[in-house]
């Protein structure tokens, strides 16, 4: 080899191709794109099944809510029941004692008459017994025939057994009219303690109704029918504002935008009557939307607010 082709190669060991140096540069160039772009879906992938996990953890709690309500208006319900029925026997039991009483003092009032006939019969007895005495002393005193005071001696005997009987009777009369009396007031007592009975089962009552109403008005929502455009203007239903971005009518599916106090809420790739929730300010119940119908560049639906 000549001098002349020792110095070519070495001029040549220290150059490099401009073309091949720019292709090696591109290829280093794509495959940090393609690094890049993986690691974007990689993360948009663990926050879509961060989203869908929590999504699901909050259906969950909200079905067990409804149930654990459903079951306390059940209970509600059947201790209304309860209370109806009781506040029913007990109206019952007043009636029944009201009758009793009733019968006891028109009883008392008949005592009360016989008392007096009684004690009329007995004064004439008496005033009899006394005339007989004044008879029987008269003659005497006159020293009438001995056979004649005989009889009215026995006369006087039969008065007098006569009014001890109606004295005996009266006594007896008496007796009847307070054991009347005091159950008149044991009826009485009665009847004033199932009023106050009936007094607690109709607060009782009125309390169980004041929670149910209570119950029923935790359910309460206010409903916003709506329709929106494919790719159109935001539209505000109430104090939320929506924008349909998507929408896929064959396979039923649409991405939704929601707008309120100051945040953007986006779903995307939504099913059809898959409700979405989200809080809005000082609500302590979540706000629902559900899309029922998904047309042609369109879908429709309605947004459910609760009541405070």
């Amino acid at each position: 080899m000549s001098e002349t082709d020792e110095t070519r190669e070495a001029n040549l060991e220290g150059f490099e191709d401009p073309l091949f140096s720019r292709g090696k540069k591109d290829l280093r160039s794509s495959k940090k794109a393609r690094s890049g772009a993986n690691s974007t879906v990689v993360i948009s992938l663990v926050i879509l099944a961060g989203a869908l996990s929590y999504l699901g953890y909050s259906m969950f709690q909200t079905q067990e809510q409804i149930a654990g309500l459903s079951a306390d208006l059940t209970v509600s319900q059947d201790s209304l029941a309860e209370v109806s029925q009781e506040l029913v026997d007990s109206q019952g039991k007043i009636g029944n004692l009201e009758e009793g009483l009733v019968q006891s003092e028109s009883s008392l009032q008949a005592q009360d008459r016989e008392i007096k006939r009684y004690k009329g019969l007995y004064s004439e007895m008496k005033s009899d017994q006394e005339d007989q005495s004044r008879e029987l002393e008269a003659v005497a005193l006159a020293k009438a025939d001995q056979s004649m005071v005989d009889s009215l001696r026995g006369d006087t005997e039969n008065l007098k057994e006569t009014a001890e009987k109606i004295s005996e009777k009266v006594n007896q009369t008496q007796s009847d009219v307070s054991q009347l009396r005091d159950m008149s007031t044991q009826n009485r007592d009665a009847i004033e303690g199932n009023q106050q009975e009936l007094s607690s089962l109709t607060d009782r009552a009125e309390s169980t109704n004041t929670d149910l109403a209570q119950f029923k008005n935790s359910f309460a929502k206010e409903r916003h029918n709506f329709e929106l455009q494919e790719k159109g203007n935001i539209r505000k239903i109430a104090n939320v504002s929506f924008r349909l971005r998507d929408v896929n009518e064959k396979r039923q599916r649409y991405d939704l935008e929601i707008y309120t106090a100051g945040r953007k809420i986006r779903r995307k790739n939504q099913y059809l009557n898959e409700p979405i929730y989200f809080y809005v300010g000082n609500f302590e119940k979540p706000y629902e939307v559900v899309i029922t119908r998904i047309g042609k560049k369109l879908a429709a639906g309605y947004l459910s607010i609760p009541k405070n």
